[in-house]
């Protein structure tokens, strides 16, 4: 969400503290702090919250009237991002956000949102399993964007493949028919698997990773 960039720098002036103090003290990296006050945009709210609690002020004070609308959009006990700027983070176990991904729920709980600049997105949540070491690796985020034309597909980049009871990132090849892809993982070159596109209920490009390390 757009915030109040001038503001901001004043109040932390009046209070005698220095950005990278309160950047500290909010719980994110001084960089990642930098990077929000040039581009004027603070991508969690939990975090602008505990900021307003430093500068002793109400959050709705921190935000660009600019983007507060008779159309506000509150979700749990936060300000849901404007979409373009934000990514929708689902932190829980792959299996239970089967029913999401292939639209069999449509107000599925969002935990958080994640702000990753020049990206573009549909959502981001955990990757859990060893197959694909180690370009991706247990515990590790992946930013998923949704494709819809199954004809082609790029041997170089990993999608999430989504069935009714599994999902699995793996490399794409195409089949001896044009009803069946081949699944290849990273850590065999040997290890290619079949499936049936009739199984499959949804295919996501994986367009970035985010080592859990860094975070």
């Amino acid at each position: 969400m757009k915030i109040k960039k001038t503001q901001i720098k004043n109040l932390i002036k009046l209070k005698s503290l220095k950005q990278k103090e309160v950047a500290s003290q909010i719980g994110v990296a001084t960089q990642d702090w930098n990077n929000w006050m040039f581009r004027s945009v603070f991508p969690h709210y939990d975090k602008l919250e505990k900021l307003a609690k430093i500068l002793g002020v109400e959050t709705s004070e921190l935000i660009d009237d600019d983007n507060i609308t008779e159309s506000r959009i509150y979700y749990k006990q936060g300000l849901l991002p404007p979409i373009n700027i934000s990514i929708p983070f689902y932190n829980q176990k792959s299996n239970n956000l089967i029913p999401m991904l292939i639209d069999e729920v449509a107000d599925f709980a969002t935990d958080d949102f994640i702000y990753i600049p020049g990206l573009s997105a549909d959502i981001v949540i955990p990757f859990y399993g060893k197959q694909m070491d180690p370009v991706l690796t247990n515990g590790d985020l992946i930013a998923l964007r949704r494709i819809n034309d199954f004809s082609f597909f790029n041997y170089e980049d990993i999608y999430l493949i989504v069935t009714k009871e599994q999902m699995f990132a793996r490399y794409i090849h195409s089949s001896s028919t044009e009803s069946e892809i081949v699944l290849k993982a990273e850590r065999n070159d040997n290890d290619f698997v079949e499936i049936s596109l009739s199984k499959v209920k949804a295919i996501y490009l994986v367009v970035s990773t985010i080592k859990r390390r860094a975070l």
